[in-house]
Order: C-alpha cells, then structure tokens, then sequence
C-alpha cells in the first residue's frame, strides 16, 4: 500500500491547530487536512521485502493486542 508522508516539519503543532479548525469550523478533519498538510510523492513499498513487512506488523499486531 502506498505511503503519503508530510512534509510538515511541525506536524503535531499543524495537527492540532487543524482539529481546533474542524471543530470550530464544523468541517471534517480530512477536509481541513487537505487544505493544511503538505505531502509528499507517494512511496511504494518494495515487493521484494513483503514478507519482512508483514512479519513486522503481525508482530505489532501482537503487541497491541496484549496491551
């Protein structure tokens, strides 16, 4: 699946401005995240390192589930 990342240096300070916004505004926070956040290119994760990307997330997925 492919990655979309910020190119917010301040990311946590914009995400909550851009909630503040939502909610004041009464808008969704995707809407307002389209009209805040920078983005980069897509990232296509490798084919080749499939399986060390799935162990990775059953791993998580583990994780999260004990706590």
């Amino acid at each position: 699946m492919p990655v979309v990342r910020t190119t917010d240096e301040q990311a946590g300070g914009r995400g909550a401005a851009g909630t503040a916004q939502a909610l004041l505004a009464g808008r969704g926070i995707s809407e307002v995240a389209r009209d805040l956040v920078g983005t980069s290119d897509p990232l296509h994760p490798g084919e080749a390192n499939r399986a060390l990307y799935d162990d990775a997330y059953a791993r998580f997925a583990g994780v999260r589930e004990a706590a």
